[in-house]
């Protein structure tokens, strides 16, 4: 009975973290963490802002977030190609990703 908690404990462990390290994902919930408490400072910002002002904010906020995101996918993508030209291609969790929603999948 131990040892069939103890591989089904295995195995979940490694379902949850879908071949990644531990290591990897406490790195990845501490981005998460750190994005959550900029994004509340976010919505404090605008808030506290007239509407108007806040609806240039968010407009503002949102082209700058997708220039980001657009940028991190261009050099992941040169990433990928110079790996795949050298043989060594594995991608990795989160791969560039910005932005609350995007990063929050599964958690």
């Amino acid at each position: 009975m131990i040892d069939r908690h103890l591989r089904e404990s295995i195995a979940l462990s490694q379902r949850a973290l879908a071949g990644s390290t531990p290591s990897r994902v406490i790195a990845h919930v501490a981005k998460l963490r750190t994005q959550a408490e900029r994004d509340r400072r976010n919505l404090e910002r605008i808030e506290a802002l007239p509407v108007t002002e806040a609806v240039q904010y968010v407009r503002e906020f949102t082209a700058r977030t997708e220039a980001e995101r657009q940028t991190a996918e261009r050099a992941q993508a040169a990433r990928e190609a110079r790996a795949a030209q050298l043989g060594h291609y594995q991608p990795s969790i989160g791969h560039g990703r910005t932005g609350p929603v995007r990063d929050a999948r599964g958690l």
